[in-house]
């Protein structure tokens, strides 16, 4: 996966989320989690994955 990818969503607590999955320069992902504060993306935590499957209806993206 040359390039990362994005999902956002809105938790039962009523507060805007989203993961960003970038790909490392040693292989692998990083996954940063953004909150939306006062109309703002705000990380608030980031950790290296291995690997990123996304399934949606009607097809898969995968990174490895």
């Amino acid at each position: 996966m040359p390039d990362g990818f994005a999902f956002t969503f809105r938790g039962v607590d009523g507060v805007l989320r989203e993961y960003v999955f970038e790909p490392a320069t040693d292989g692998g992902h990083i996954r940063i989690d953004y909150r939306q504060m006062a109309g703002e993306w705000v990380p608030v935590g980031r950790e290296p994955v291995e690997d990123v499957n996304l399934e949606c209806a009607n097809s898969v993206a995968t990174g490895e």
